[in-house]
């Protein structure tokens, strides 16, 4: 919620508790207070698809246009006019990270991480879980399968603590923490294969989609399909997101796959 449209929540609510005991004195008519009532819930509901509709603008710079970077900036300069609480300061900060990490900003994203090291055992598990979450995104990249596995397992302890009304959200993002550990370590390559494919069963961010084209890539080459895994790694440079990491990443694959067919 906003700055503006929480003080006006409070000022509207205290109008109205201002006019019952006139009107139980019959100072004010009860139609003129249904008026102001009436009115004021309107302005309520225009102010807040006003809010509804920037954000959804700056959601689309991401899942769309997928630039993480100006996505960012562009929800950072949105929240300074919103009311924070110490919980979304948290996943503020966490979203930031693996943002930076999209952008292939990992150092960035790490120095976010380890400011919040500290604070760790006093979240609440849903922050616990997306923190762990973004740790192991961080060593997925980094290559450190052993931290990335004992992390993976924290998580998944987590899953049955999650508030009934958090637990879609959560069991979401851990299917696909799940698979990106499968993936990492070679195992259950196609439980992998088929949690990425529901980007091509359903309506997806076109950033969702992009994702999930790139990990296949990767399952394709674990399984020594090497033809379809550049076809995957080639349909990311033909998307032109040049701003996500996977982008530079299936350059780098598609090179590697071509020096190992290209004879001594």
């Amino acid at each position: 919620m906003s700055k503006f449209r929480f003080f006006y929540t409070i000022f509207g609510s205290l109008v109205c508790l201002a006019c019952i005991p006139l009107i139980l004195i019959d100072s004010v008519n009860s139609t003129i207070y249904l008026f102001i009532g009436g009115v004021s819930a309107a302005l309520m509901f225009y102010f807040w698809a006003i809010e509804k509709r920037k954000m959804n603008q700056v959601v689309m710079i991401y899942v769309n246009d997928c630039d993480p970077l100006r996505y960012l900036e562009e929800y950072e300069n949105l929240i300074r006019t919103y009311v924070s609480t110490a919980s979304s300061r948290l996943i503020n900060q966490i979203g930031k990270a693996l943002l930076l990490m999209e952008a292939g900003d990992l150092e960035g994203a790490k120095s976010i991480l380890d400011v919040m090291v500290d604070e760790e055992p006093d979240f609440n598990n849903p922050i616990k879980f997306l923190y762990y979450k973004a740790w192991i995104f961080y060593f997925d990249e980094t290559n450190n399968l052993e931290k990335m596995e004992v992390l993976y397992n924290q998580a998944q302890k987590l899953l049955s603590s999650i508030p009934p009304k958090l637990k879609p959200i959560i069991e979401s993002n851990f299917k696909y923490i799940q698979a990106r550990y499968f993936v990492k370590a070679g195992i259950y390559l196609d439980s992998a294969e088929s949690i990425y494919g529901e980007a091509f069963r359903g309506r997806y961010p076109y950033l969702t989609v992009l994702n999930s084209i790139y990990y296949l890539g990767v399952i394709a080459v674990k399984q020594g399909k090497k033809e379809i895994a550049l076809e995957r790694f080639n349909a990311i440079i033909k998307s032109g997101k040049s701003k996500l990491a996977i982008f530079n990443k299936s350059q780098e694959m598609i090179k590697k796959i071509g020096d190992e067919q290209t004879p001594d």
